[in-house]
């Protein structure tokens, strides 16, 4: 919430200033590295990717005989952590074994 400046508060921020900090802010070096990295970074990876999820895309479109089993294991690397996080959980809260005591 916006209050108007009094002379108990002081004076507002000259406006300019904030666009003196962005200003000031993109002009570093490391800055204006990471700037140009990312969207380069994000392009590669994204055409390194394209071809491995097309194929594997067109592979379980068809009809082939361990279907199940590919989609298991593409499902993996989502599954997992959530799993392990449930386990860990469970295991700080048990009655017998926990870390966290009651």
């Amino acid at each position: 919430m916006y209050q108007k400046p009094t002379p108990e508060r002081g004076s507002a921020p000259p406006q300019d200033s904030i666009l003196k900090k962005v200003h000031l802010f993109f002009q570093r070096e490391q800055v204006m590295g990471y700037t140009l990295i990312a969207p380069a970074f994000l392009l590669l990876g994204v055409l390194v990717a394209w071809p491995f999820d097309m194929a594997l895309a067109l592979l379980l479109f068809r009809a082939v005989t361990f279907k199940k089993w590919v989609r298991g294991a593409v499902l993996l690397p989502w599954v997992i952590p959530t799993a392990l996080s449930t386990l860990g959980w469970w295991w700080m809260f048990d009655s017998l074994y926990s870390v966290v005591k009651r």
